[in-house]
């Protein structure tokens, strides 16, 4: 019988391969979970953000039930990063408030 040296064929190769990719895909959500406990210090933030947007990007690569993991980290660290770089209310209101400038409350000619 034809068949890679050592026995076991091809089909135990393909198995081999895809267990060792389950496997990878495991490491990096666990890695994933290590950043998203690393995202609220600001050294970490942006590059947390980027790495979760990636994950977000390739989801489909993974795993059904690793895909789950993957998409609740990725929508909290997306959603909390759309937070923050959204204008707070302060900011807001200040530029709600324009009539207050000395320059464009002035009335008469100059």
């Amino acid at each position: 019988r034809g068949g890679a040296p050592g026995g076991g064929g091809s089909h135990s190769s393909e198995r081999g391969m895809d267990e060792a990719n389950v496997e990878r895909r495991t490491v990096v959500v666990a890695g994933l979970q290590t950043a998203f406990a690393h995202q609220t210090k600001s050294w970490a933030k942006p590059m947390v953000v980027a790495l979760f947007k990636i994950a977000a990007e390739r989801r489909l690569h993974f795993e059904e039930d690793l895909r789950e993991d993957v998409d609740v980290l990725t929508d909290y660290t997306v959603r909390s990063a759309r937070a923050a770089s959204a204008p707070s209310l302060p900011n807001v209101l200040s530029r709600v408030r324009t009539t207050s400038h000395p320059i464009l409350t002035k009335r008469g000619g100059l």
